[in-house]
């Protein structure tokens, strides 16, 4: 078992979800997921483990990317555009979040 394999299987999510998630495509995730990658490269390992860090250790920031990764592809399939700052900053509740986010790093005051 690979590395990517290893931290995906700890992360208990379905493969789509971690597609979404590193805003990959869904064969080279499969592919990568069943071994068939003999040179994997390091930036998939690193991504997959830092999702697995911020699960663990911020689960609310886990989640909201979530929501961020899901929004961008909703976006993409309804015009063919891909999620811009201008699109975050206008949906309220994304705002709120990182409002929050910026209140709470002592950002914002």
């Amino acid at each position: 078992m690979n590395e990517f394999t290893r931290v995906f299987n700890e992360l208990g999510m379905t493969k789509t979800e971690l597609t979404t998630l590193l805003n990959a495509p869904r064969n080279t995730i499969f592919n990568y997921l069943n071994g068939s990658v003999t040179n994997m490269p390091a930036s998939a390992v690193t991504l997959i483990t830092l999702l697995a860090f911020i699960k663990q250790h911020h689960p609310r920031a886990f989640e909201e990317w979530g929501e961020i990764a899901r929004y961008n592809k909703n976006q993409e399939k309804r015009d063919g555009n891909t999620l811009s700052l201008f699109d975050i900053i206008s949906d309220e509740v994304l705002l709120q979040g990182i409002v929050r986010h910026g209140e709470l790093r002592g950002f914002i005051k």
